[in-house]
């Protein structure tokens, strides 16, 4: 197991428990472009798993249709109440969702 990946991972935690108001700050801070694109892969990935369109998507955790496009083409961050919409519809831990780590 990368040691990088098991800091971010506890970053994570950090973060979730930090005031809301720095949660964006944070996230962008400890996810580089590179990292973005990782993430935007793992959700494609856990949508595909799931056979939905990513309308459907957005649907199911009540974001607009087009929130989920501009997420995958990465001219929108996905703030952190989405990603945990995001963890709670796919079941998977923060860790796995932002780091690609399996739970």
């Amino acid at each position: 197991k990368n040691p990088f990946e098991a800091l971010k991972i506890t970053w994570v935690r950090v973060i979730i428990k930090a005031p809301k108001e720095v949660h964006s700050l944070l996230l962008s801070l400890l996810f580089r472009k590179r990292e973005r694109k990782r993430k935007r892969e793992r959700i494609k990935q856990l949508r595909k798993k799931k056979d939905i369109s990513q309308s459907e998507l957005a649907s199911l955790i009540s974001v607009k249709k087009n929130t989920v496009s501009t997420w995958k083409r990465g001219t929108r961050k996905t703030d952190f109440n989405a990603l945990q919409l995001l963890s709670d519809y796919f079941e998977v831990s923060f860790e796995c969702l932002l780091t690609h780590v399996d739970d």
